[in-house]
């Protein structure tokens, strides 16, 4: 079934029975609520949060995930303001799992729990089973591939050391000397695997520089998202790096997970992932390339 046909599956005879069984009407956001998790199938991994400490076993961990959605949707910053906003909203607190006030978790929780879905990737899992179930039998025709600013409010990182460094005397060199012409992060991306890539690019805090669509350069402190859109505007593959990282070193490891993914005809690409490797890599893979300006 593709998204489609289950979205308008949800709005025929999901939403008309809940409304029955709360009494009362859903409004937008609960229903957009309810679209996230049925799309998503939290029930399918919620496994990956199972306990794993001393102690009686959380029963919980779903309901949890599904306030970690909700947070999402209803754009809620903190943790506080999510258990604030569910004791005074009995209908999401029911769909969520929860009868009674008294029955939501500390906050103590919410952020263990939290903190297990950001070490356990468990957002990247869900997202790539949902494009790979609903996009991988079809061919897609447009990729377009951008990244955005991310800001945050973390400490930053002054300096990177990568292990792939190499370090020279400075100077010229001596007579008889050959040096090779170091290769860029581009070109030494085009022989490595996905797994190496990834590896390479950083992904602490710091601050990045980008233009933006009126020609103006503006900058912020945090974090960089590095995006390939499908047809429909979904996005498909996600990397998320420093903000300093360039939108050209991402090129070629975002090809590489939407590869694995689904099969697209065209990338989009603006003038910033203008590389020769790039070229290549899309060529070898038998994409066909456009370059935005």
């Amino acid at each position: 079934m593709n998204l489609l046909n289950l979205w308008n599956t949800i709005e025929s005879y999901l939403f008309p029975q809940l409304e029955e069984l709360l009494t009362e009407e859903l409004n937008k956001k609960e229903r957009e609520f309810i679209q996230v998790c049925t799309l998503a199938e939290l029930d399918q991994f919620v496994f990956e949060l199972e306990w794993k400490r001393i102690g009686r076993k959380s029963q919980d961990r779903l309901n949890i995930l599904k306030a970690f959605v909700a947070k999402a949707v209803y754009n809620l910053d903190t943790t506080r303001s999510l258990i604030s906003y569910l004791e005074s909203a009995p209908t999401l607190r029911r769909l969520c799992g929860w009868e009674f006030k008294k029955n939501i978790p500390h906050e103590s929780k919410f952020s263990r729990v939290f903190a297990d879905i950001a070490n356990t990737e468990l957002c990247q899992k869900i997202h790539e089973k949902m494009i790979i179930s609903n996009c991988s039998k079809r061919v897609i025709g447009h990729v377009s591939r951008d990244s955005t600013a991310i800001e945050a409010r973390e400490k930053i990182v002054h300096k990177y050391v990568s292990d792939t460094k190499i370090t020279r005397k400075r100077g010229r060199p001596k007579r008889g000397d050959i040096r090779t012409k170091e290769k860029t992060v581009v070109e030494r991306q085009f022989g490595q695997t996905f797994e190496e890539n990834i590896s390479e690019l950083p992904n602490h805090c710091n601050k990045g520089n980008k233009r933006n669509s009126n020609g103006y350069n503006s900058s912020w402190k945090g974090y960089k998202l590095h995006i390939d859109c499908i047809d429909g505007d979904i996005p498909a593959s996600i990397i998320l790096t420093s903000a300093s990282v360039h939108d050209s070193q991402v090129a070629i490891p975002l090809t590489q997970m939407s590869k694995e993914r689904f099969t697209n005809l065209y990338d989009l690409m603006d003038a910033a992932y203008d590389s020769p490797s790039i070229h290549q890599f899309s060529q070898d893979l038998g994409v066909l390339f456009f370059w935005l300006t």
